[in-house]
């Protein structure tokens, strides 16, 4: 009966939860000169640039219309105006643009020497500018939310390294797993966020998901009497650090496809990669908890069936299924 009822609920999350990756930021640049005239540039999906209607404080005269292109790979719009007083601290209009949606923004205020870089969210349709005399270290922290967000809402990320913990009981070994895994991802993420790897964002998610089902086959033989055939245990090291390579890409098409400029680009890089480390981190250490308490509050009766049965390895390999069928046929239609 609870096997039915895990099956039922993975497979819930897996058909909700399909692409594992709902984070979906759109870029902005604003570019203010010292006699008042303003430039708006966005880049995005379709919607997100035909649909929201930018507007500037009062003080600002639209010189021309919205003016909407497409490119080989995204949909582009600008706009100018003309303004009084700087912008700096002031409000942003979007209308129509989607509540609580990240925005990269990419802006020079009047007043400022250089460019500078952040992540403001839109609420209520608006959203607020930077001060001309922000901290730089501001955006940064803004770039670590954003990754720490990222490895929140990504299902089979999360997952994967919750397999890892059932995989690897010892702590010294987990250590190990996670290192490996953090250095591969961190150098796919490079490299594919500065175009020097270019992956087909189709094709990672397929592997991503099919990584999961390896783990998956490595759970269920610790049932079996041939637990001696896993290959995680065989090669670590080796595994866990080609399955962060393929993590990697999957990381570095949430900022890949917003369409990042070569300027700001190490700086939102390394934030977002922090923040994915500290989401990691924070994940690993809420499940380790978690499973501590249920070993002393419940006398192991959980762990029991929840970590030593083929329970959560089924469940979880259905879902990851799903995920691969589902991700692999825009790879190959």
């Amino acid at each position: 009966m609870r096997a039915l009822i895990y099956l039922f609920f993975l497979s819930v999350m897996g058909v909700q939860t399909g692409n594992a990756h709902p984070l979906d930021p759109a870029y902005l640049q604003l570019h203010e000169t010292a006699s008042g005239q303003v430039s708006l540039r966005w880049s995005g999906s379709r919607d997100f640039v035909t649909q929201v209607d930018w507007q500037l404080p009062a003080d600002c005269q639209a010189r021309n219309e919205s003016v909407i292109a497409r490119d080989s790979a995204r949909w582009r719009g600008k706009k100018h105006w003309d303004c009084d007083t700087g912008l700096g601290g002031k409000i942003l209009r979007g209308v129509n643009a989607i509540e609580g949606r990240p925005l990269m923004l990419d802006y020079r205020l009047r007043g400022q020497a250089d460019p500078r870089s952040t992540v403001v969210t839109v609420q209520a349709g608006m959203a607020q500018l930077p001060r001309a005399d922000s901290s730089i270290a501001q955006p940064f922290v803004r770039f670590i939310s954003l990754g720490i967000e990222h490895i929140a809402l990504g299902i089979d990320h999360l997952l994967f390294v919750f397999c890892l913990l059932l995989l690897f009981r010892s702590p010294v070994r987990l250590l190990q797993a996670v290192t490996a895994f953090t250095i591969g991802h961190s150098v796919t993420l490079f490299l594919c966020a500065t175009a020097v790897l270019q992956v087909s964002s189709a094709w990672a998610e397929s592997c991503i998901a099919l990584s999961l089902i390896f783990l998956c086959r490595e759970l269920l033989y610790t049932k079996t009497e041939h637990s001696h055939q896993r290959l995680m245990n065989r090669f670590p090291w080796l595994l866990t650090l080609v399955f962060g390579l393929i993590h990697g890409m999957g990381f570095a098409s949430a900022l890949r496809e917003i369409g990042i400029d070569k300027e700001h680009m190490v700086l939102r890089v390394l934030g977002f990669n922090v923040g994915i480390e500290l989401g990691q981190l924070i994940f690993i250490a809420m499940v380790l908890s978690l499973m501590a308490l249920a070993r002393r509050w419940l006398k192991s009766g959980l762990s029991i069936w929840w970590t030593d049965t083929p329970v959560l390895p089924y469940c979880a390999g259905v879902v990851s299924m799903f995920w691969f069928f589902q991700r692999l046929l825009p790879a190959i239609v």
